[in-house]
């Protein structure tokens, strides 16, 4: 084979420093579309979760134009509830039973429907809490990506500023 030849196929070929830099290019895309896509499924958790969080308000609202009153979440025990008459009537980690309630009495769809918050966590409830403006709400909540309540308590309006929570009051009037 004639030296041209030779010389004509090297020229062809790759060098290994031009492979290097594609290497690192495609890398550094990996790491820019990796960053995106945990941004975009954050923003997601955080609609479904408010989604979810009206849904559960409007089955709230239903059962309380069925009974009169807002279920009282330590009273449940998966079938029924009795009526929230106090003030105290949160409901930590009683969630399953509140959905319980909600799902038998066809208010909500069975299954895994709304018996966690996207993160994995169980919702919260408060009937009857009155903020330092003297309006009585019912908050429900997720407390978000971390699993901790670090809310505003002061507003029923603007509890969720400045947190990772979500939430939805519904204002309960006078009568």
């Amino acid at each position: 084979m004639p030296i041209e030849q030779y010389e004509n196929k090297a020229r062809r070929a790759v060098s290994l420093m031009e492979l290097l830099i594609v290497v690192v290019v495609i890398a550094i895309l990996n790491v820019i579309l990796i960053v995106y896509l945990y941004i975009y499924v954050g923003k997601a958790k955080e609609s479904a979760a408010q989604s979810e969080l009206r849904q559960i308000a409007q089955a709230f609202q239903v059962y309380k134009s069925r009974h009169g009153c807002y279920l009282d979440p330590k009273t449940c025990n998966g079938t029924r509830c009795d009526c929230c008459v106090n003030e105290d009537c949160d409901g930590f980690g009683s969630w399953g039973n509140i959905s319980g309630v909600l799902v038998t009495e066809g208010i909500i769809g069975g299954g895994n429907l709304l018996d966690h918050d996207p993160w994995g966590n169980p919702y919260y409830f408060d009937a009857n809490w009155k903020d330092d403006k003297g309006k009585t709400c019912t908050q429900i909540m997720s407390f978000g990506p971390n699993g901790v309540a670090d809310i505003n308590w002061s507003d029923c309006q603007n509890l969720w500023t400045n947190s990772d929570d979500e939430g939805i009051s519904i204002e309960i009037k006078n009568q």
